[in-house]
């Protein structure tokens, strides 16, 4: 018998991300706030798996002294988390940084919130402008493929 499991598109969303702006904040845009249901009251808590070296970020509806505060500046909200990356030695000043969120259902009960896994991108800047890393080992020659 076959065994199928549905990859699901809402746990892959491609808009579920945010940026570290030069300033330090976590920025999230439109997309990934109504998502997520991000307001004034909402709070988040990032964690980290120092094995893995991977980030968690868990949002949380109720205050939480280890957890960071939404912030609204006009219809931009956003997290001031300058000084988490600062100790972290991620370079936001000079680098885009930007996370793409997976939902890790497997982690709400244990950290009291929904729970997303912070994969980090690598676009490189070109011209000013950003542009998504390509790996090469991702496209074939059309002689690979005959």
């Amino acid at each position: 018998m076959v065994s199928f499991k549905t990859l699901s598109a809402k746990v892959f969303d491609p808009t579920l991300k945010a940026t570290v702006q030069k300033t330090g904040k976590l920025g999230f845009g439109d997309g990934t706030r109504a998502a997520l249901s991000l307001n004034e009251q909402t709070y988040v808590k990032i964690v980290i798996d120092e094995e893995a070296n991977t980030l968690y970020m868990c949002v949380l509806r109720a205050h939480d002294a280890d957890a960071f505060q939404v912030r609204k500046s006009g219809s931009y909200y956003y997290l001031s988390t300058s000084r988490l990356f600062d100790s972290l030695n991620i370079n936001y000043k000079s680098e885009t940084v930007i996370y793409d969120f997976v939902r890790c259902t497997q982690y709400d009960i244990v950290l009291g919130g929904e729970v997303y896994r912070m994969d980090y991108r690598n676009p490189r800047r070109s011209k000013g402008k950003v542009v998504e890393s390509i790996d090469n080992d991702d496209f074939k020659d059309e002689e690979d493929s005959l």
